[in-house]
C-alpha cells in the first residue's frame, strides 16, 4: 500500500505549477444543488467541522475496521481567507469534541509535517485531503470542532517527538499538560459550533469546506465572504464549514469521468467572471479555443453559473483526455484553464493516494480556491493563497489514524 498524507500538499514539489498559475490576475442519492446545512446551537447553519489527521509514514489499510469502508468518508478543504495576526501562514491542526463533554483523544491532527518545506505541521489555506479518525461510525455522534492555531502549537514545543505522538487534544484543551500556558480562544484556537448527530450517515461521502475569517482580520467581506466586518475583536467571525455531499454510489462508465464542482472563492468571485460568463466549470482540451470546453451538464453544455459556496450536481463527462485537458470556471478567460496535471499535482504533490489518481471511471469534486489578487509564487515556491483549484476523489480510502 503506497504512503498517504492528510496534507497532500508538497510546497517544494509545487513550483512545477506555478508557471500554469501565474498568468492569473485577477451521485446519485440525496445530491442536489444545495449544500448540506446542519443546524448549531447557536441557530446558524452551515458551521462546523470533523475529526482530521495525517500520517507521514506508511499507513497500514490491509487491516481496517470491519466496517471502516461502510462509514461516511470525510474529506476536509481549508478554503477560509485569514486567522487575523495570531495565524498569518493560516494552518490549522484540528481536534475534535465528542458530544457536549468529551474531547476525542488525539494529538492535534495532522501531527506530521507533509513536506520539509512546510515550517510545522498543519493544514494550511487552499490545501485538503482525506479525513483520519478512529476508525468509528460518526452517525450518533455530534461533534464539536476545535480549529487549532498551528503556528501557537508550534510555538509551546506542541508537536511530535521520537518518543510518541505528544499531548492529545484532551491534554491540550484541558490545560493538563504545561503546553505553555491556557490556550486563548480566538488567538490559540476557534471553537465552531457542533455538527449534530445523523449527519455523517454510513454509506455517504461529504466534503468540508471551512471558508471565511477570524474576527480580528482587517480584510473586508470581498476577501472574507459574506457578511463579514474587519478589524473586530478575536473570535470565530464568519469562520464555518460547509457540508457538501458528494456522489459516492454512482457506477461511473469506463470512459468517461464523473465530476462535481464547489465554489469556494469568495476573493475570486468578480475576477473569475469574464466576458459577461459567471463561474460555469468543465474541462477544456484548447484554453483559447472555447469550442473544446465540455461543461457540467448532461449534454456537455455549459450548464447553470455557480455562485460563491454552490455545488454542481453530479454528471459523467465524455470525451476528456486525462492527460493533456485542463479544467477552468469560465470557458471564455484562457488564464482560468489548469491542466489536469497540475491540479492533481496541487490537490497531492508526489503522494497520490489510491483511488486518487484522476482518469475515467471516478468520480472526483472540483474545487475553487483562493484569491487570483494573490502572487503564484512566494519566495520561489507554489502560493496556496492564490487562485486553483484542488480536485479529491468522491470515494476516497477511509484511513484511520496511527500514532
Amino acid at each position: 500500500m503506497r504512503n498517504t498524507k492528510w496534507l497532500r500538499y508538497s510546497l517544494a514539489s509545487l513550483t512545477l505549477i506555478a508557471g500554469g498559475l501565474s498568468g492569473l490576475l485577477v451521485a446519485c442519492g440525496d445530491d442536489d444543488d444545495n449544500p448540506v446545512t446542519p443546524g448549531n446551537d447557536a441557530g446558524d447553519t452551515d458551521t462546523g467541522t470533523t475529526d482530521a489527521g495525517t500520517t507521514d509514514a506508511p499507513n497500514d489499510q490491509t487491516n481496517p475496521p470491519a466496517d471502516a469502508g461502510t462509514n461516511a468518508k470525510l474529506q476536509l478543504v481549508n478554503a477560509a481567507t485569514d486567522f487575523g495576526p495570531s495565524n498569518p501562514v493560516g494552518a490549522l491542526r484540528v481536534c475534535y469534541g465528542l458530544g457536549p463533554s468529551a474531547i476525542a483523544p488525539l494529538p492535534p491532527l495532522p501531527d506530521r509535517k507533509s513536506s520539509d518545506a512546510q515550517p510545522y505541521p498543519g493544514v494550511y489555506i487552499g490545501t485538503g485531503g482525506a479525513v483520519q479518525g478512529t476508525g468509528a461510525d460518526l452517525t450518533t455522534v455530534p461533534i464539536v470542532p476545535y480549529l487549532m492555531n498551528a503556528q501557537s502549537l508550534s510555538d509551546r514545543g506542541v508537536f511530535r517527538t521520537d518518543a510518541g505522538a505528544g499531548p492529545t487534544c484532551a491534554d491540550l484543551l484541558g490545560n493538563a499538560v504545561d503546553a505553555g500556558g491556557a490556550f486563548v480562544e480566538g488567538v490559540d484556537y476557534w471553537k465552531l459550533p457542533a455538527i449534530p448527530a445523523n449527519t455523517f450517515v454510513k454509506e455517504k461521502s461529504f466534503i468540508l469546506v471551512l471558508t471565511g475569517c477570524a474576527g480580528d482580520s482587517t480584510l473586508g467581506a470581498e476577501k472574507c465572504g459574506e457578511g463579514f466586518a474587519p478589524g473586530g475583536d478575536p473570535g470565530n467571525g464568519n469562520l464555518k464549514v460547509t457540508v457538501y455531499e458528494v456522489d459516492r454510489a454512482s457506477a461511473v462508465a469506463a470512459d468517461k469521468i464523473g465530476t462535481q464542482f464547489i465554489h469556494a472563492s469568495p476573493a475570486g468571485a468578480a475576477a473569475l467572471a469574464v466576458g459577461g460568463i459567471q463561474v460555469v466549470p468543465g474541462y477544456i482540451a484548447n484554453a483559447s479555443d472555447p469550442a473544446t470546453f465540455k461543461g457540467l451538464s448532461a449534454d456537455g453544455g455549459a450548464g447553470p453559473a455557480v455562485a460563491v459556496g454552490g455545488k454542481t450536481d453530479f454528471v459523467q463527462v465524455e470525451g476528456v483526455n486525462v492527460a493533456s485537458d485542463s479544467f477552468t470556471a469560465n470557458p471564455s478567460a484562457a488564464n482560468l484553464a489548469i491542466s489536469l496535471a497540475n491540479i492533481q499535482l496541487a490537490s497531492y504533490g508526489a503522494n497520490v493516494p489510491a483511488g486518487g489518481e484522476y482518469r475515467n471511471g471516478a468520480a472526483f469534486t472540483f474545487i475553487a480556491l483562493g484569491d487570483p489578487a494573490e502572487p503564484a509564487t512566494v519566495g520561489g515556491q507554489f502560493n496556496t493563497k492564490t487562485f486553483h483549484f484542488i480536485a479529491l476523489p468522491n470515494d476516497p480510502i477511509n484511513e484511520v489514524y496511527k500514532p
